[in-house]
């Protein structure tokens, strides 16, 4: 298995992976950029806005340390890891995590259930999904978006995923739609047409197929599977079973 995400960051998956025999790889092909803040007379207005939408670990670490919540405000997290990142940053800040809202499309669809239409915060990445700001600004909140990094290849691993890919894996793991990108930039994509994907949740599923349908023409489209939660065990299941039908 090769896992495109920095090791120290999927243990879990690993230790997993290894209970059921399987040897793993990780390499993490991208890695991120902090963004400056912006100049001045653009910035983003953090300190009235009464909610904070976070759908990432990566959003949390690329914030400004000048960056904090205003008085009374709280935050809606993408995954609990985005929670434990949040809360560890800020301590006292109160964050909601909805019960089965796996992505920022799902949290924001939650927002707009509970909440009255307010100025939201939201911290993200230069490329994203646009769901979840479409959606808030639909239901009329302010939302104050605010790219704080940009993901970037990783050049230094390029060398690794060679190695890796001889002879290819049985299946790639992939938390991220910019990882398969910035794989195909070091590796022919083709010498992956076989290779499973296994994708870190459904809307990660949903951008990667998409991915590979602009990527090239594959004679046979890549196999892509949706683990139902971006969580280790959903992916080890997803695996598993489909591992399991195939033999």
């Amino acid at each position: 298995m090769l896992i495109l995400r920095d090791p120290r960051r999927c243990g879990d998956l690993v230790a997993l992976l290894h209970e059921e025999g399987a040897e793993t790889t990780c390499i993490p092909v991208s890695r991120n950029e902090v963004l400056p803040p912006p100049a001045p007379g653009l910035e983003v207005d953090v300190e009235s806005a009464r909610i904070w939408l976070v759908t990432s670990v990566n959003a949390v670490l690329a914030l400004d340390a000048s960056v904090r919540p205003g008085p009374g405000a709280r935050a809606y997290a993408v995954g609990d890891a985005t929670r434990r990142a949040l809360a560890h940053r800020y301590p006292g800040l109160t964050v909601q995590v909805p019960e089965g809202a796996t992505s920022g499309a799902a949290v924001a669809t939650a927002m707009i259930q509970r909440e009255r239409p307010v100025r939201v915060y939201f911290p993200c990445a230069e490329a994203i999904r646009e769901d979840a700001p479409r959606l808030l600004a639909g239901a009329g909140f302010d939302v104050q978006r605010h790219v704080v990094y940009r993901t970037v290849p990783n050049r230094q691993a390029a060398p690794a995923v060679d190695a890796a890919f001889t002879p290819p894996p049985d299946a790639l793991v992939v938390a991220a739609p910019s990882s398969v990108r910035h794989l195909a930039e070091m590796v022919s994509p083709f010498r992956w047409e076989r290779v499973v994907t296994c994708a870190w949740g459904a809307t990660t599923a949903s951008a990667v197929s998409e991915q590979y349908e602009k990527m090239v023409p594959f004679p046979t489209p890549p196999i892509v599977l949706r683990a139902p939660s971006p969580t280790a065990k959903s992916v080890v299941s997803t695996l598993l079973a489909h591992f399991d039908a195939a033999s």
